[in-house]
């Protein structure tokens, strides 16, 4: 499970397989205002697919830079994609740090704890905001794609067999993956990724 993205580009696409090998990363010089993820299971790997933006309130003005949405360890076999937040990237971080091998097993519910675990160390008021959303592939024996949820009201996590977006709910350029995806080879899937992606911030 590996890749090569261009640290300053805003936007990424990581194409995951199920053993290690070189990977690959696709770019775009379009820089897109918002924030949005989609994973898409393919025949021979998945592809997570993001923005690159993130943002915050300072001193009453909203700052932006670019830096990778997507969290991967090529050891551990984990990747992470969280929206934009500080929440969002404490939950990814812990996650990444302390899912263990034994927790294959029961994988949804090994995501849940350790994501209320880390929720633990923010009070109520900076939690109490629309949920988070974490897509997140796994590699054991084989690749899984998983969908966490965490918010104010708990942790939800379901298993995906084919595509989901996270971010940004409702943006029309969801529309593509609707129309086009399928399971296809993942170097296909990265172009729709990326292309997605990009849409989303017109």
């Amino acid at each position: 499970m590996s890749t090569t993205i261009p640290q300053a580009e805003p936007v990424a696409v990581t194409a995951i397989r199920p053993s290690p090998s070189p990977g690959m990363g696709f770019f775009s010089p379009e820089e897109p205002p918002m924030t949005m993820q989609i994973a898409m299971v393919g025949t021979d790997g998945i592809v997570l697919a993001s923005d690159r933006k993130w943002g915050g309130d300072t001193g009453g003005s909203r700052e932006t830079h670019h830096a990778p949405k997507i969290k991967f360890s090529e050891q551990r076999g984990i990747a992470v994609a969280c929206s934009e937040s500080e929440v969002s990237l404490s939950i990814a971080t812990k996650i990444m740090n302390e899912f263990k091998q034994s927790d294959h097993e029961s994988s949804c519910l090994a995501l849940e704890r350790i994501a209320n675990s880390a929720m633990q160390g923010f009070d109520r008021e900076r939690i109490a905001r629309p949920q988070s959303h974490f897509l997140i592939v796994l590699r054991e024996q084989s690749l899984r794609l998983f969908s966490l949820k965490v918010g104010p009201e708990g942790q939800n996590c379901t298993q995906v067999f084919d595509k989901r977006r996270a971010g940004d709910p409702g943006n029309p350029a969801m529309f593509f993956a609707q129309a086009y995806y399928a399971p296809r080879p993942i170097k296909k899937l990265a172009i729709l990724g990326a292309h997605i992606v990009l849409t989303a911030a017109q």
